[in-house]
């Protein structure tokens, strides 16, 4: 207390100092007034103060930095032919478990101005359960949960297809499907200057039906590498390094030479595929 009140007593002072050397300054000044006529003009306070308690100077500030959203087109292709009847539940829990994470992460999350999802299997048929439009182009539902719920709906949907497998063909679609469904000139608009990503999530092993060549397979990849697309394979089962297992007796064993050349497409030459067991 004895200091609080000692600091006003010392404020008082120094006011009342002030205010005394003023009152002599006016007495000085009335004076002299005869002698200076300049002293009888009323100076003109400037319109614009400026000190160290000015705003002025943020007045035209630039706006902050915000960082543009993440916009990802992901097309998750999976090989639906005969040789996956046995393995058709586990990549169905496999695929659930992927969509799902890919819309908690931040950044690349599901909406009209981020990710937008489609889903596509394969074998002699090409079907898209799921476009990459759907949901009025990911942007109804507005939530990312409602999102979330209708893509895992879409996922239940999915059957076994069976028959053989044209891992060309099914490249070739996924280009055409990039393409025939851009977003609307308007969500293109909020994200700019960002650029939609085309990528493929691919759950294959990278065989195909006999009549596919590896000149077939070759002409997709470039066709992928022209359209910009990024291509990440994942093996549906792991690669083999003998002949005697059950794998190798299924005809499971991943053809590493054609998953390895897909990885490298849209991310460099030193990329590998992954396989699935390694992530289940």
């Amino acid at each position: 207390m004895k200091v609080f009140l000692a600091v006003i007593s010392l404020m008082v002072l120094m006011q009342t100092d002030a205010t005394g050397k003023r009152h002599k300054m006016r007495t000085h000044v009335r004076n002299v007034q005869g002698d200076d006529p300049l002293l009888e003009v009323e100076p003109i306070p400037p319109d614009t103060m400026i000190g160290p308690c000015s705003c002025q100077c943020c007045e035209n500030a630039p706006e902050p930095l915000v960082a543009p959203k993440c916009a990802n087109d992901i097309i998750v292709a999976v090989d639906s032919s005969a040789c996956f009847r046995d393995h058709h539940s586990k990549m169905m829990r496999f695929l659930r478990r992927l969509v799902r994470k890919i819309g908690r992460t931040p950044n690349i999350q599901y909406g009209g101005d981020e990710t937008r999802l489609g889903l596509m299997q394969f074998s002699s048929d090409i079907l898209f359960p799921l476009h990459l439009s759907s949901f009025e182009d990911y942007t109804n539902p507005s939530t990312r949960k409602g999102l979330m719920n209708g893509i895992d709906e879409a996922i239940s949907s999915l059957g076994f297809l069976g028959e053989g497998s044209f891992l060309n063909k099914a490249l070739n679609a996924t280009v055409s499907h990039f393409q025939n469904e851009p977003r609307p000139q308007a969500l293109l608009d909020q994200i700019s200057p960002t650029t939609p990503r085309p990528v493929v999530i691919l759950m294959t092993n990278g065989k195909s039906h006999p009549s596919v060549t590896m000149d077939d397979i070759e002409l997709s990849i470039a066709g992928l590498q022209a359209a910009g697309v990024t291509v990440i394979p994942i093996s549906v089962t792991r690669e083999c390094h003998g002949v005697q297992n059950e794998v190798w007796n299924e005809g499971l064993c991943p053809d590493t030479i054609i998953l390895n050349k897909l990885a490298k497409v849209g991310r460099g030459d030193s990329s590998t595929f992954m396989e699935m067991k390694s992530h289940d």
